[in-house]
């Protein structure tokens, strides 16, 4: 066999390979024929959301509707970004996953509104306040433009006693 006839052989083999993938790959009509599963959105102002699966695989979804399409399995929301820069990170271990399947009506709460609340500690004389601001899903979010922090008063009756900011940490 000749350089030239071993290099023809190469290429018919590489072009069936190619058609093989492309018929695997692609349904009769060229549709992907990768499973889709359809995950309800239960929130608003939403910008950016990123979706991570149990394999850690990644679907990014920009200013996403009402649904959105990925394929089926375990997800749990990795960040969100909300208009007006409130951002929310889950990089816990504390996770709440999400099963998508395909025809099955699956439904993540995620975005606004937020639901703003202030944990309060006793420690000694002290009174420790913490603030949270979370979605209907329990997701915690941030405004990462830290030049308007939240404000507090307490009030004793009608008469303000104490007033203050809250420190970012």
């Amino acid at each position: 066999m000749t350089v030239t006839q071993v290099f023809r052989i190469g290429l018919i083999s590489v072009g069936f390979s190619l058609l093989f993938l492309s018929a695997f790959v692609f349904g009769e009509e060229g549709e992907s024929s990768q499973a889709i599963a359809v995950l309800k959105i239960e929130g608003t102002h939403i910008e950016h959301l990123e979706l991570e699966s149990r394999d850690g695989q990644r679907e990014e979804f920009t200013q996403p509707g009402e649904t959105v399409e990925l394929p089926p399995g375990e997800y749990h929301v990795y960040m969100a970004q909300l208009k007006g820069g409130y951002t929310c990170f889950n990089y816990s271990e504390d996770k709440n996953w999400i099963t998508v399947a395909q025809g099955q009506e699956a439904v993540l709460k995620v975005g606004g509104p937020l639901e703003q609340k202030v944990v309060v500690k006793r420690r000694g004389s002290y009174l420790q306040l913490n603030y949270e601001l979370k979605d209907g899903g329990d997701n915690a979010y941030r405004d990462l433009n830290r030049e308007n922090t939240p404000r507090f008063a307490i009030f004793k009756g009608d008469k303000e006693i104490a007033s203050g900011e809250f420190a970012y940490g």
